[in-house]
């Protein structure tokens, strides 16, 4: 509940120290009111007479988050004569304030409701984390489970096929980089003035290399990775860089049909580098890529190809990719239709240049 009355997608809040007159509760979608608070959307932070006499405050927040609040009455902004309209027969008594009163009252409330939005964000993140993880957790302590009870019996004398055991260490592996990710996620969302470390200078390819090997056979889908255009491109990167290629890769192979191939190709131009990332997947319309990096958003094909995801990795790799000044494109083209489904060939472009880093 707000301390005032405010508007919040086209209908009032209920203020809890100035209350809300029930004639702008039932009157506020009316076709005056709702262009009043149109204009007042795209209006300059300050005071404001509604049609009815009563009185309207535009504020934005520290965040940028524009705040209206209206049916109170501001000395300078209050028509009695008009406002007899609006009188309420509850023995609703708001007193005429003055605007330094207001000013205080609004500031009071922007603040507290922008903790408790923080709260609530920090919120999600933690139960966002605490789900994930248990889930890579089980994963990990069932495939320990299986290692042990297979191999236990050649713990003085190794078994001489190490093809089983390698699988199982490396798909730990993975389940341990998608567990990092998780917490990798929290800490930039909750804590974006945390160190995450030391920039340091590595192969670009090689860390798509190691990121290949890791992957394959990844999701029992018989989905490989091929690298192409080897070259010894270099770049100053954190230590949570492979998290980026990690998100793009897993994701390319999640949306893959089985036995099908995600091409990574590398053009090197001096001091610039450009990969891209191709994958056969769910069709992105063309107005549905420019959302692609907002936090919750999913393509509707995608959604129709697998429903568990939640639209948090390609926002999160745009987050790791601002922090190392990689620019980040996305292109879908048509291809087929199958089981109801547009597919078509997915590319995520990655764009390094050595100048522009900060």
């Amino acid at each position: 509940m707000s301390l005032l009355p405010c508007i919040q997608d086209s209908n009032f809040v209920e203020g809890s120290v100035i209350q809300l007159l029930p004639y702008c509760r039932k009157n506020c979608s009316s076709t005056k009111c709702k262009g009043h608070y149109v204009k007042l959307g795209i209006s300059a932070p300050g005071f404001y007479m509604c049609p009815n006499g009563l009185s309207s405050l535009v504020c934005i927040s520290s965040k940028g988050r524009r705040v209206i609040y209206s049916g109170i009455r501001v000395k300078g902004f209050y028509d009695k004569r008009k406002a007899h309209i609006s009188q309420s027969s509850d023995n609703i008594y708001n007193p005429v304030l003055r605007q330094e009163q207001l000013l205080s009252l609004a500031k009071e409330d922007i603040e507290i409701n922008e903790k408790l939005m923080a709260i609530s964000e920090k919120e999600e993140a933690v139960n966002d984390v605490l789900h994930e993880t248990r889930k890579f957790n089980a994963q990990i302590k069932s495939i320990c489970d299986i290692i042990w009870d297979e191999y236990h019996n050649y713990a003085q004398t190794p078994p001489r096929d190490l093809k089983n055991l390698f699988k199982y260490i490396q798909n730990i592996h993975v389940y341990s980089y998608l567990a990092y990710n998780r917490f990798a996620h929290y800490d930039i969302s909750t804590n974006p003035e945390l160190s995450f470390g030391e920039p340091y200078e590595t192969v670009v390819f090689k860390k798509f290399d190691k990121l290949r090997m890791l992957l394959e056979g990844y999701g029992k889908k018989n989905v490989r990775i091929y690298l192409a255009n080897q070259n010894k491109f270099c770049y100053k990167v954190y230590p949570n860089f492979e998290t980026l290629l990690f998100i793009v890769l897993e994701n390319a192979i999640k949306y893959s049909p089985k036995k099908n191939n995600v091409n990574v190709f590398f053009t090197e131009n001096g001091t610039q580098l450009d990969v891209s990332v191709i994958s056969v997947g769910p069709y992105c319309e063309k107005d549905e890529l420019i959302h692609l990096t907002e936090k919750g958003y999913r393509a509707q094909n995608a959604i129709l190809y697998d429903s568990t995801g939640r639209g948090r990795g390609l926002p999160f790799a745009k987050k790791i990719a601002d922090m190392h000044d990689i620019d980040l494109e996305f292109e879908s083209n048509y291809v087929k239709t199958m089981q109801g489904i547009k597919m078509g060939d997915f590319c995520v472009k990655f764009h390094f240049d050595q100048n522009k880093q900060k």
